[in-house]
């Protein structure tokens, strides 16, 4: 049952699932390469004696195999950097080998946001823990957390920058990447778009931060030393909005820490599908030597725009939905009304967080109907991050300008590496290689 949660976790990954279209364009391009050679078009011609190359193509599989590799990369570090530390925690009766996989599914679970773990983290029951192994422990958990959801874009413009750097040269698809990142993957952002996010994400960092230092400074600092409670922290602070790992007994937060952790579950990821939303190139094909091709229209660029639209999504439903979970729960909510405020948040934004004192979710104490309407939540939290549209950056389809001379190209999708080839004027470039200008 654990190697079937595991794999049903690693296939159904978000990261992975956002490559797919990739692997789909480049099967898309290889099909147009193909269909024109065979009738004998210029550009056929010319690609197949390599007089041009498909810079479009060639940054898309650079980009699946920069994505794949980090996917595999990251985990791995964590996992070598967690194995030791849980076999010397779990003590010499577990060894090595018997900590594998605890280790292996902790790093996994952590990197997918997913909350679910084999063993106790630090802090969690276990006051006999070494101090050094918390302190170890928690900042490499919470760096596969950050780098498997929130900051993943971050550390993808990263990688391509560090390549960029690297080479004296800067390689066609590789300016693509960097240049046109929103036409050829949904989380790769613009520099300006990738600072943003940067500086929210760390302001709602801190801000939960602070929040959680004010309320719950008192209970901890008797319990634990200094560097572990500043840890303590930090972990709460990255796993509340996302992975829904808790290292407490959530019930016993004050109500001002309470309020503070519904509001981020609130927001989530909010973020990330703000500055994909908000980055979301034209769809239109028709490309403009002007450049009119690249503006976007100004409810797709304003970022207060998208986020107020994000925020206030589903608002009446999940009102309706609300008071339908109060009206069925009657009874639990005149004893524990923040706990089901608290569920609600962590349905809505599928964090996974609960309040209860047992090893299972508060609403699983709720009534058949009570659990169905939190599904419902749940699911439409799922969905509250998805483009209102198709994004153009995962389309297989392209139409081209009705008439365009081969001779002029001149495109970042296009990369000329010998002479142009003559003849007819006639519009011969593929359905998916719509020029730029």
């Amino acid at each position: 049952t654990q190697l079937v949660v595991v794999l049903h976790t690693m296939l159904t990954s978000s990261l992975l699932l956002t490559a797919v279209p990739l692997v789909l364009r480049r099967r898309s391009y290889r099909f147009q390469l193909r269909h024109e050679m065979r009738k004998g078009t210029r550009l056929g011609l010319a690609v197949q004696a390599g007089d041009f190359e498909v810079v479009e193509y060639n940054a898309l599989g650079k980009l699946l195999s920069i994505i794949l590799g980090y996917y595999m990369v990251v985990q791995a570090i964590g996992f070598l950097l967690i194995w030791p530390l849980q076999a010397c925690r779990l003590g010499p009766g577990t060894g090595i080998v018997g900590s594998f996989w605890p280790s292996l599914v902790l790093v996994i679970m952590s990197f997918h946001n997913t909350g679910l773990t084999l063993t106790d983290l630090p802090f969690k029951d276990r006051l006999e823990d070494p101090p050094w192994i918390r302190t170890c422990m928690l900042p490499v958990v919470s760096a596969l957390i950050l780098l498997g959801n929130t900051w993943y874009p971050l550390a993808l413009r990263s990688v391509l920058s560090v390549l960029s750097l690297r080479q004296k040269k800067l390689n066609p698809a590789l300016s693509l990447l960097l240049n046109e990142p929103r036409r050829c993957y949904t989380h790769l952002f613009p520099s300006y778009a990738t600072r943003w996010l940067f500086m929210v994400t760390i302001l709602l960092f801190m801000f939960q931060l602070f929040s959680m230092v004010v309320a719950e400074s008192e209970a901890y600092q008797t319990k634990y030393s200094g560097h572990q409670t500043f840890w303590f922290y930090i972990f709460h602070t990255v796993s509340t909005r996302s992975a829904g790992i808790a290292l407490c007994n959530l019930s016993k937060l004050n109500p001002a820490a309470t309020f503070v952790v519904c509001v981020c579950m609130y927001i989530s990821v909010s973020p990330v599908v703000v500055a994909t939303r908000s980055t979301q190139v034209s769809s239109d094909p028709e490309y403009d030597i002007e450049g009119a091709h690249n503006r976007i229209a100004e409810d797709f660029t304003q970022k207060r725009v998208q986020l107020a639209k994000f925020m206030g999504d589903n608002a009446v439903v999940l009102v309706i939905l609300f008071f339908c979970i109060l009206h069925t729960e009657q009874k639990i909510a005149e004893k524990h009304f923040s706990w089901i405020v608290f569920e609600f948040c962590s349905a809505w934004g599928t964090c996974g967080l609960t309040m209860s004192r047992s090893g299972y979710a508060f609403s699983g104490e709720w009534s058949l109907r009570g659990k169905l309407l939190l599904m419902v939540v749940m699911f439409l939290g799922r969905l509250r991050g998805l483009p209102y549209a198709i994004d153009p950056s995962v389309r297989l389809t392209y139409r081209a300008p009705k008439r365009h001379r081969l001779r002029s190209i001149r495109s970042p999708y296009f990369s000329q590496t010998a002479g142009v080839v003559g003849g007819s004027s006639r519009n011969e470039t593929p359905g998916n290689m719509t020029p730029a200008r």
